[in-house]
């Protein structure tokens, strides 16, 4: 009787331990699969950077001159990590555009079917070889400079696409992609500029800033002058000179040779998303 009662007892007891072990095991798995769940979503903005496919001359043009306006995110990003600042956002845009580098390089060669624009887009591969290896080390303040002659040398690459893919169209609205996507460009190179100047390299970087600031407030004129531009692109136009004011009272706001990038980097990043939407209401009229 005793025994029959005893191993009835252990019996129960090894139930509810058991059945206790699932029940906290079931928990700890779902703790860590929410865990893996968040870590996931934290890396799929960088893992999943894709550049939409290319269905048009328009969406071409758009993808060719947004590859200008990477070379210059992707120098500020390395300037921005090197000095410390906004370290964690800055390599998550530095490995994001080097992915849609990549991305849009390939959409490109897959679009094109004209030998000149694939010839210069080989020599966009060759020169984005030189400088992709650079942006994935750790930034260093001696190699910046030559890192930025060699980013320059890409820029004017993917330039010539973009003005060869200009010339297929044979249209104004080629012309106004082009513009638009390249005040993308010039607004990260007014932000790379400034990250440089606040590096240490004032003398050296000075006069490009300066010349991106007057070419990018020139172009904005063009741009809102134009007559055939639609209520949402004279809109986002408008926003856009209002965003590039505030950029221009923020570098201007701090003392001489006191620099604040991390703010302007917000600024420009504000400029970047306009221009990007007025660059493909632009492309779309290509459809």
């Amino acid at each position: 009787m005793y025994q029959l009662y005893s191993g009835t007892s252990v019996l129960v007891s090894t139930n509810l331990m058991l059945t206790a072990f699932y029940h906290v095991r079931h928990r700890v798995v779902l703790m860590l699969a929410l865990i893996m769940m968040l870590v996931v979503g934290i890396a799929l903005p960088t893992a999943n950077v894709q550049a939409e496919s290319i269905n048009t001359l328009g969406d071409a043009i758009n993808q060719a001159g947004s590859q200008r306006m990477l070379t210059q995110r992707m120098l500020k990003n390395y300037a921005l990590i090197g000095q410390s600042i906004r370290g964690r956002s800055a390599q998550q845009q530095l490995d994001e555009s080097i992915a849609l580098f990549d991305q849009q390089l390939v959409n490109l060669k897959r679009y094109s079917n004209d030998l000149e624009t694939l010839e210069l887009l080989a020599n966009v591969t060759e020169q984005w070889a030189i400088v992709k290896k650079e942006f994935q080390q750790t930034p260093q303040k001696n190699k910046v400079l030559s890192l930025r002659n060699k980013n320059d040398a890409l820029l004017a690459a993917a330039n010539q696409v973009v003005l060869s893919l200009e010339h297929q169209s044979q249209t104004r609205t080629g012309q106004l992609v082009n513009v638009a996507g390249r005040q993308r460009m010039l607004s990260q190179r007014m932000a790379a500029s400034y990250a440089l100047m606040a590096w240490g390299f004032e003398a050296e970087i000075k006069p490009i800033y300066e010349q991106a600031y007057q070419e990018f407030d020139s172009a904005l004129d063009y741009l809102s002058s134009n007559p055939t531009n639609s209520s949402a692109i004279s809109s986002s136009l408008a926003d856009v000179r209002q965003q590039f004011k505030r950029f221009t009272m923020t570098s201007q706001a701090a003392d001489e040779h006191v620099y604040v990038p991390g703010l302007i980097d917000r600024s420009a990043e504000k400029v970047l998303k306009r221009m990007n939407e007025v660059t493909a209401l632009y492309a779309g009229a290509f459809q």
